[in-house]
């Protein structure tokens, strides 16, 4: 739209802020976060299902890890199992011969170095086959009656061993004679030792600590020694109750009180178990990932929509919707000029919208145009109607002024005088309407200052001097009301001015207001002296009075007020109250009459 201006343009008004609830982008968020929720429900609901599956496979990757972590200890356990077992299968030729046992126990042992004592234990208890070559009695061992009448594989701990008095853990294997008879067992003790635990790469939950246990619960090994294994153990759970076929995990506290995520593996099914404790800190990974995969994926999808739907909508509706704003805001509030509103990347109805606006201010501006044209020519028209009848009205002054030139008796004149004057005060109204601000309204103050200044000029003679004092408010009047209270106030002075009487001073004061009373209730007093108290006015003038009191009824009662007019005490007083008229009767009035023909 071309630049142009109008006169009587004003500044936009600012149109008042919108709440956020209300605003479009807000909106299409929201009907899009009810269309996208339930695929968002959907995706939980199926992530939430996953969560097991996940679980599992965690569970599977810490078991792995658990016997990556143990993978030494379970190698050295098997190796002894298996030496035992070839011990016990070949002890058998040796043990007629104990130098020539003794000598085949201490070569193994020699040989494979994890071992302290390799020994043949018989029935009785009473070892004299041993790698140390001592001679011992292995029943005082705790593990010993359980192991001799077991008569099969087995692993055990021996808190204190019998020659070394260690801890050990002690992989015994029955031996048998040609015939079957059960002879004794091959006992292979090693030295509880910290295992060889490895960190696993991508942990942040820091080293395994491993515990290996037999069936019964009793612990073989530990990370930080058979005498600290306690503090790597779970509070609420004992390990016979964790002894199980299957792959066991759950998170707890240790006996110490610190959150650890456990991990049971069978290392040698129904003998063998590894109990690994993973360390379970509030923010680490493996929590972290269990408890957010069903909901925080769904949830940043969801959000991140929302996010996307309100940028979209800002960046092709609301942005070019702001501008076309504040162009209707601004040409609403008075402004005409109007710049080109840039729609250029918006959508086709938003174009569209543009374009219309831009041939409806188009359309607006050259009607105002039009109808500022027309109503020039009728106000002028119509002060040339007022400044006529105002000459027609001086004219006629004119002609009775000369009639009371010529009148031979003085009442003729006194009457021929108050005609006179009466109808200057009508060409005076007339003359303020053609001259006046406006055309529907009237500024009281221009109208009455000019009627009083006249009035007095008139009457004033010599010896009859008047000091004429205005307080006047800045009050718009209708029309309608401007002509009765000027002539009211005209015959107001006459009267005020014919019972007028010199003071010592030489000057008759006449005090004329006219004030606004609260929002639209007006005021107009007129105060002059008669000179002596209870002063009586001549013959001559009471007609005239009478006849004015009577015109002034008439304009009280076009005014919709009532006068009070009173001569005590040698003071004369006028007053009225009345209520204002809206102007817009005015405009309403002038605008009908400047539509009828001329």
């Amino acid at each position: 739209m071309r630049g142009r201006s109008v006169r009587g343009a004003g500044g936009m008004t600012s149109a008042p802020r919108r709440r956020i609830v209300e605003k479009l982008g807000f909106q299409i968020a929201v009907l899009l976060a009810a269309a996208l929720l339930p695929l968002t429900l959907i995706s939980m609901v199926n992530s939430a299902r996953a969560v097991p599956e996940v679980i599992a496979r965690s569970e599977a990757a810490l078991a792995g890890e658990t016997m990556l972590a143990a993978a030494n200890e379970i190698r050295i356990i098997q190796e002894a199992r298996g030496s035992a077992a070839a011990l016990a299968a070949l002890i058998g030729p040796f043990l007629g011969d104990e130098g020539a046992c003794v000598a085949t126990l201490r070569n193994f042992v020699a040989v494979h170095q994890v071992y302290s004592v390799v020994s043949f234990v018989p029935l009785d208890g009473q070892v004299r086959c041993s790698s140390t070559g001592t001679v011992f009695d292995a029943s005082k061992s705790p593990i010993f009656p359980e192991t001799a009448r077991a008569a099969r594989a087995r692993i055990s701990v021996a808190h204190k061993g019998v020659i070394s008095g260690a801890y050990v853990l002690e992989v015994s294997h029955p031996v048998f004679s040609n015939t079957g008879t059960y002879l004794g067992y091959i006992d292979m003790s090693l030295p509880q030792a910290k295992p060889d635990v490895t960190l696993v790469a991508g942990r942040d939950a820091g080293p395994i600590e491993l515990t290996t246990f037999d069936r019964d619960g009793a612990v073989l090994t530990s990370t930080g020694g058979i005498d600290n294994g306690g503090t790597v153990l779970p509070r609420d759970r004992s390990l016979k109750s964790l002894v199980s076929d299957h792959l066991v995990t759950f998170s707890g506290k240790t006996q110490s009180g610190q959150s650890r995520v456990f991990s049971v593996v069978p290392l040698v099914p129904g003998e063998l178990f590894a109990l690994s404790a993973w360390r379970s800190e509030p923010g680490s990974s493996l929590n972290a990932t269990l408890i957010s995969v069903p909901f925080l994926s769904p949830a940043l999808v969801w959000i991140a929509s929302l996010v996307v739907a309100w940028l979209s909508v800002e960046w092709l509706v609301n942005r070019h919707i702001r501008r076309l704003n504040l162009s209707i805001n601004a040409f609403a509030g008075g402004n005409r000029m109007i710049t080109d509103v840039d729609v250029s990347g918006a959508p086709l109805e938003i174009r569209e919208m543009a374009a219309a606006f831009e041939q409806m201010t188009e359309a607006v501006m050259r009607d105002e145009a039009e109808l500022e044209n027309t109503l020039h020519q009728k106000e002028v028209l119509l002060r040339e109607v007022h400044h006529r009848v105002k000459n027609n009205l001086q004219m006629i002054t004119s002609i009775m002024n000369m009639h009371g030139r010529k009148a031979r008796t003085p009442e003729t004149k006194q009457v021929i005088k108050g005609l006179e004057g009466r109808v200057m005060s009508l060409a005076t109204i007339h003359r303020e309407l053609y001259e006046t601000k406006g055309v529907g309204d009237v500024h009281a103050a221009e109208l009455l200052g000019a009627i009083a200044r006249q009035t007095v000029n008139v009457a004033a003679g010599p010896g009859r001097r008047f000091d004429l004092r205005l307080q006047l408010d800045n009050i718009r009047m209708t029309p309608d009301q401007a002509a009765p209270l000027a002539l009211l106030v005209g015959e107001g002075l006459m009267n005020a001015v014919a019972c007028a009487r010199p003071v010592a001073q030489g000057m008759s004061p006449l005090d004329l207001r006219l004030i606004q009373s609260g929002a639209d209730t007006v005021v107009l007093q007129l105060d002059g002296t008669t000179g002596e108290a209870n002063n009586l006015m001549p013959e001559a003038m009471e007609e005239s009075v009478s006849l004015s009191a009577q015109l002034m009824t008439v304009f009280a009662m076009q005014l919709g007020g009532k006068f009070e007019e009173t001569m005590a005490d040698g003071q004369y007083s006028l007053r009225i109250a009345f209520q204002l008229r809206p102007l817009a009767e005015g405009e309403n009035r002038h605008a009908a009459h400047t539509e009828e023909p001329m």
